[in-house]
């Protein structure tokens, strides 16, 4: 019998192990360009695609920050406006007052007359009318 010589040994070992790896290799490359090419589907779709809805929404962000910009604004003038009303409504509530307080010390001081010597209840009443008055 003839028996087989190292090389021949080392080649058949060598096929032994490198022909299953490059079969798995093989496979796990097919694996990985179809699940590559179902990626870039999804990702580069017109319309579908991740790029569009990504500019779509990246669009949509934008008008919203311009409504939320232009809401920002419109308070801000509504404060303004409230802040200018409000300090109107002070100043003319402190201009009742003292025009309360006027009235008050006019009607004080008219309560306190007395007539003069010489006169009598209706003629001291009809002059403080008239003076009140004028």
């Amino acid at each position: 019998m003839i028996l087989p010589s190292r090389l021949t040994i080392a080649a058949c070992a060598a096929t032994a192990i490198l022909l299953p790896v490059s079969i798995w290799t093989s496979w796990n490359w097919g694996v990985a360009n179809r699940l590559h090419s179902q990626l870039d589907a999804e990702v580069n779709t017109p319309k579908t695609g991740m790029r569009f809805k990504y500019a779509a929404c990246e669009a949509e962000r934008g008008n919203l920050e311009a409504r939320i910009e232009r809401q920002n604004r419109a308070v801000q003038d509504l404060k303004a406006e409230s802040d200018r009303r409000t300090a109107a409504a002070d100043r003319a509530i402190a201009e009742a007052r003292r025009a309360q307080q006027t009235a008050e010390a006019r009607s004080r001081a008219i309560r306190n007359q007395q007539p003069r010597p010489g006169e009598g209840l209706c003629e001291a009443a009809d002059r403080i009318i008239v003076e009140a008055v004028s």
